[in-house]
């Protein structure tokens, strides 16, 4: 393929096709990265239950990953709605022979199970200014649901599709004609922990419901049935950065269903080198004060609801929680991290 070409001919595509997945053809959309690289290999493909969606093990192109990692990387998917069937048609001989394909997927990194931090993956992009010619709004295109930069934030979190202080400085009339996604994040932003109906009946969306909840797992954290903007995303005037490693534990314990004990305070105070002082930061709109100040507990009953009407995404939810504790206790290269706040509760 001539970068030349206006209309390219592709000679060679991969379809990957798993007998461990019933022998079913996907075709895999990866970021869109150097037109002369090589594609990435698909060694082996599975049905993750937990999640419902598909994992394929994959040796990168160096396009994709530092040219240092040779290593083998864990590649989750999301499902691209396609409007049209697919087909992938061989002609051999005159022959047109046709083989159905069974997904269009996305594919991204799974954090932490790839040998090395995603923060830390320097991707080898197209320029951004030359990347209209590759990005099609045509709902039957499978390039449309996926750009470079849609994909490097995936890895880095170092995009954005949206501008937070602007959205902060929008009074609530001027939020309403704003998409959906950004509604619901603003929403997030201001009140740090929300019940996910609650909050689409105040906004009126709940005819987006299905949409929302993708926006929920993106930018929020699962606690007992609610959920809280990841601290990551406050802005930094909000909750400065320093903050942000001991909020994310805070989160932890209360998903857990764990408060942090009285004799455990000072600990938690060492361990990420905060002051009392701060702990109005930390538990903004997440925690609070309970028995005589003998504890800090989640902020807010229990509520099984949300698990019970959307239990693909609880259960995303949690596993975004396993994966928060396991980078916390590699940040603090202990593994047992959590076990004496655990026991202490």
């Amino acid at each position: 393929m001539e970068d030349y070409d206006d209309d390219p001919i592709i000679n060679e595509i991969d379809i990957f096709n798993c007998s461990g997945i019933g022998n079913q053809s996907f075709l895999l959309q990866f970021p869109l990265v150097s037109r002369n690289s090589d594609v990435p290999s698909v060694q082996y493909g599975r049905l993750d239950p937990t999640t419902d969606n598909y994992q394929f093990i994959v040796l990168p192109p160096q396009d994709i990953m530092t040219s240092s990692d040779k290593g083998i990387h864990i590649e989750s998917t999301t499902k691209v709605n396609m409007t049209q069937p697919l087909a992938m048609a061989v002609l051999t001989n005159n022959q047109l022979h046709l083989t159905p394909i069974y997904q269009t997927l996305q594919s991204r990194p799974v954090p932490g199970q790839n040998g090395i931090e995603s923060k830390d993956v320097d991707i080898s992009f197209c320029i951004l200014e030359q990347l209209d010619q590759f990005i099609s709004s045509s709902t039957d295109d499978i390039s449309a649901p996926m750009s470079s930069q849609m994909f490097q934030k995936k890895l880095t979190d170092t995009e954005t599709d949206m501008n937070v202080e602007l959205l902060e400085n929008l009074d609530d009339s001027a939020l309403q004609s704003r998409p959906p996604r950004e509604q619901l994040v603003l929403k997030l932003i201001r009140d740090k922990t929300i019940h996910f109906d609650d909050t689409l009946s105040l906004l009126d969306l709940k005819a987006h419901t299905e949409e929302l909840l993708s926006v929920l797992v993106e930018h929020a954290y699962f606690i007992q049935g609610r959920w809280t903007i990841k601290p990551e995303e406050i802005p930094e005037k909000t909750l400065p950065r320093e903050l942000r490693i001991a909020r994310n534990f805070m989160i932890v314990l209360f998903a857990n269903k764990k408060p942090l004990t009285n004799s455990m305070f000072e600990h938690f105070l060492n361990l990420f080198n905060v002051k009392r002082e701060h702990m109005v930061k930390i538990l903004e709109g997440l925690g609070i004060r309970m028995k005589g100040g003998q504890i800090i507990s989640f902020k807010f009953k229990e509520n099984p609801q949300f698990e019970n009407k959307y239990k693909e995404y609880a259960d995303r939810g949690r596993s975004d929680i396993n994966q928060l504790k396991e980078m916390i206790c590699i940040a603090k290269h202990d593994d047992h991290l959590f076990d004496p706040f655990f026991e202490s509760a």
